[in-house]
């Protein structure tokens, strides 16, 4: 199932304006019941397959995690090492293990070199074999999938920051389905004269489904042509107008290297602003923001391009550009990502 929500008008090309349309929800793995007929693996790579390993979800330094929950989990990175100035985008999957989760809060812990991390939930009907960690551009690709078998059906909450934190609000859970996989994207690099090893942590804290009221997906708004000019300072807007009302809880913003300032409104009201490439932070909206039905969102991105060529949009942060408002918001029907670009 399709449902289309949003119409988007962006700035960079105004004859691209097209729908915004949540991610397809299978409807054999929809949670209406919480039933399924998954089969799934004892995943985490314990068999060597992957340099992953699910583990006891424990405390976090420097923050209070919710209660133990039933469902708890920990993913751990392990595998990469990285040359002095290298950067590599590297990807690992997870199977589903037939068990149904709400997810009610999550932690990234990197020790060093995070520029990234994606996080998807797959669609599984055959319960694929763990791997990883592959190259993403090289090996499986970004984001991907059949279309039939193995599909993105939602995005959990990433991270831009060595260590990210986030608590969704009591009554507010993230679903992941018994045949829902999870495809981990890690864009790391070396910024220092010595080789460097990439560990970290993913930890998915878990509510029970009678806690959840409201099922909680991810916002996407991505300019998809960016196009920075060089030796000059250029700023690229792109906007959606939504279809449907939906309470905003929590938003970031993602540029590359030469980007200097990403803001984002509401209509009129900036709800987002920030200066930051690196570590940059998820903000809590403290009351939630209302969206109307009718209610415009606009997000620009400005670049101070010193280089010789265009950034056009790419993966590296060295060569490349992006410009993105990522937000979190519900209702939705199954945690579906919403997607404007």
């Amino acid at each position: 199932m399709v449902v289309t929500d949003v119409a988007v008008d962006t700035g960079v090309d105004a004859s691209a304006a097209q729908d915004i349309e949540d991610a397809a929800v299978d409807p054999g793995d929809s949670g209406a019941d919480g039933s399924s007929d998954a089969t799934a693996s004892d995943a985490g790579g314990t068999d060597g397959t992957v340099d992953g390993n699910v583990a006891d979800a424990q405390s976090v330094d420097g923050w209070n995690p919710p209660p133990k929950g039933p469902n708890d989990l920990v993913f751990e990175f392990k595998g990469i090492t990285l040359k002095p100035g290298e950067e590599v985008i590297m990807c690992y999957y997870l199977p589903p293990d037939g068990v149904e989760r709400w997810l009610s809060a999550v932690s990234s812990e990197f020790k060093y070199g995070l520029h990234h991390l994606r996080v998807d939930r797959m669609y599984d009907a055959n319960t694929k074999k763990a791997f990883g960690p592959v190259d993403c551009l090289q090996g499986t690709g970004h984001a991907p999938g059949d279309g039939k078998t193995w599909y993105t059906t939602g995005e959990l909450p990433g991270a831009q920051d060595n260590d990210m934190h986030m608590n969704f609000p009591a009554g507010t859970g993230f679903r992941i389905g018994p045949k829902h996989g999870l495809y981990f994207e890690a864009h790391v690099l070396n910024t220092t004269m010595k080789t460097k090893k990439i560990e970290g942590k993913y930890h998915i804290y878990t509510v029970t489904k009678s806690q959840v009221s409201n099922s909680v997906g991810l916002l996407l708004a991505f300019n998809n042509k960016v196009s920075y000019p060089p030796k000059k300072i250029t700023t690229q807007s792109s906007s959606c107008t939504f279809k449907k009302p939906y309470t905003l809880i929590f938003g970031t913003g993602h540029m590359h290297a030469y980007g200097t300032l990403l803001e984002a409104y509401v209509n009129n009201t900036k709800i987002y602003s920030t200066t930051a490439v690196e570590d940059v932070e998820i903000t809590p909206y403290l009351p939630a923001i209302e969206i109307k039905k009718g209610d415009k969102l606009t997000w620009s991105c400005t670049y101070n391009n010193k280089t010789d060529k265009a950034l056009n949009l790419g993966f590296s942060d060295i060569y490349d550009a992006m410009c993105g408002f990522v937000g979190f918001i519900y209702p939705t029907m199954d945690s579906e990502a919403l997607i404007c670009d």
